[in-house]
């Protein structure tokens, strides 16, 4: 295959498969690659004519976790997609959210791994809400301080919740994650439905 693109680059013609006439072409090429050609070449496995061919003006991007100022203008790009893509009304990012962002040790294939963290954290967002620590995966989260961890102890100002509101939001929580279904939270919270009911009652959570 380098052969054949060596000589697509050199005669600027193409020979389409299963014809005997070749056509005059006028392209661009634009290569990407996460390897050491230099290295590769080394080792026989690139071409070294194929690649002085290509080499012709090289742009190097560095890795994410070397261009942390990039992070919070891919975040937003990524949220904006998503959150037309799924139809979810948001309000953007909690602002412990973006230093976990900037403070995360990103792996090498970077800016997909951060893509699907804000499609997760598009999904498992309140609607109408902020993206918190929380919508995010157990492993950024696992990055995080504890201070950071348990976030849902605080109100979006940074103030700690009352018990009632932290019972509230943790109501509301759960039932977020069965549809609604309270004989299911009561389950998970390890309390008779009929308690369940009488706390929704007394924090005026809605009725049956």
């Amino acid at each position: 295959m380098q052969i054949k693109l060596l000589r697509v680059l050199q005669d600027k013609e193409i020979r389409r498969v299963g014809g005997t006439k070749s056509t005059k072409v006028n392209v661009r090429l634009i290569c990407a690659t996460n390897e050491n050609l230099a290295a590769r070449i080394q080792e026989g496995h690139f071409r070294q004519d194929f690649y002085y061919r290509i080499n012709v003006v090289t742009l190097d991007v560095p890795a994410l976790r070397e261009r942390r100022e990039d992070i919070p203008v891919l975040a937003l790009h990524f949220l904006e997609k998503y959150v037309e893509e799924k139809g979810k009304q948001l309000r953007g990012f909690d602002d412990r959210v973006m230093k976990v962002l900037m403070d995360y040790d990103w792996a090498e294939n970077n800016v997909r791994e951060l893509e699907n963290e804000i499609e997760r954290a598009v999904i498992f967002a309140r609607p109408g809400g902020a993206i918190r620590v929380v919508d995010l995966s157990e492993k950024l989260r696992g990055a995080t301080s504890p201070v950071r961890e348990v976030e849902n102890f605080f109100t979006d100002e940074g103030q700690p919740l009352t018990y009632e509101a932290f019972e509230k939001r943790y109501i509301r929580f759960v039932l977020s994650q069965v549809g609604g279904n309270k004989a299911k939270a009561a389950r998970i919270m390890g309390v008779p439905r009929s308690t369940l009911r009488g706390k929704m009652r007394k924090l005026e959570l809605g009725q049956d």
